[in-house]
């Protein structure tokens, strides 16, 4: 495991180390190295742009700092055959662009590229709504999980729910107001987990 650890850490540095934006770029390659364009539209600072293996291992991340157009270019040459997914998150949604690697050379699946909505979590009191706008149809699992100090977290609630005619997943609960401490939602929808912690 540690020398797995090592090697992915090895390649994330590689990575990084030939990021490059080169002056002279002609479909995409250059005389001193080939380099890939990656653009996203529309995007907004604080989004995260993270470039991921099939394991979900993060090689790359970024924090966007600047709103509109992103692109970058970037040298995958000395990344392993595979298959790989450049992630840009914002508050509400992600976009999934996956790509292969190879014999170095870097293909974009653009047909399998996707967007979906981030389930969004509001509290008041002892009452929870929980909604997504769900475009692709995709479920959503939703477990709830209580604890008090210095006991062992206990599963209230676990369920799966699809959207309405009008894409939209609701649920709401009403937490037990005679049962003060932490509560915790598991959110999982599109291979992606969320979590929220909330208190009464």
């Amino acid at each position: 495991m540690k020398r797995i650890m090592k090697i992915s850490l090895i390649l994330v540095v590689m990575l990084m180390s030939t990021l490059t934006y080169s002056k002279t770029v002609s479909d995409g390659t250059s005389k001193e190295e080939k380099v890939t364009y990656v653009t996203f539209e529309n995007v907004k600072i604080g989004s995260i742009l993270t470039l991921k293996n099939d394991i979900g291992f993060i090689m790359y991340s970024e924090t966007i700092q600047a709103p509109g157009k992103y692109t970058k270019q970037f040298d995958f040459t000395l990344l392993p055959n595979g298959t790989y997914t450049f992630e840009m998150e914002s508050a509400f949604e992600v976009t999934v662009k996956p790509l292969t690697v190879s014999d170095k050379k870097v293909s974009f699946a653009k047909n399998e590229e996707t967007v979906f909505f981030k389930p969004v979590v509001s509290q008041k009191d002892n009452m929870i709504l929980i909604s997504q706008l769900t475009l692709d149809k995709k479920p959503l699992d939703i477990k709830l999980f209580y604890s008090q100090k210095g006991e062992e977290e206990v599963l209230l609630f676990s369920g799966t729910f699809k959207g309405n005619e009008s894409s939209i997943i609701e649920k709401a609960m009403a937490l037990s107001k005679n049962h003060k401490g932490t509560y915790r939602l598991l959110l999982s929808t599109n291979d992606h987990v969320y979590i929220e912690n909330l208190k009464l």
